[in-house]
């Protein structure tokens, strides 16, 4: 079973400055997160990453992501 979730937002190669991180509360239920930031530099290629952590052999954890959108415009994020 996956007992935490980190998400990053930064840049995709070496030397993978990071520009935003949060942990993400993890149950049974679906859930809508979003996370704001303003990066200090403007960088075109800009990746996320997702970290998983399992405690233990707790069996199997299913986890689902879609829709990652890293975007200038707030306004698009509303929207969805």
């Amino acid at each position: 079973m996956v007992s935490a979730c980190a998400t990053a937002v930064g840049h995709r190669l070496p030397p993978y400055a990071t520009y935003a991180a949060a942990r993400l509360p993890l149950d049974a239920s679906f859930e809508s997160y979003t996370m704001d930031f303003e990066p200090e530099v403007s960088d075109d290629q800009t990746g996320f990453s997702v970290q998983l952590q399992a405690l233990g052999d707790a069996g199997e954890s299913r986890l689902c992501f879609d829709d990652f959108l890293i975007t200038t415009d707030a306004e698009a994020c509303a929207a969805d």
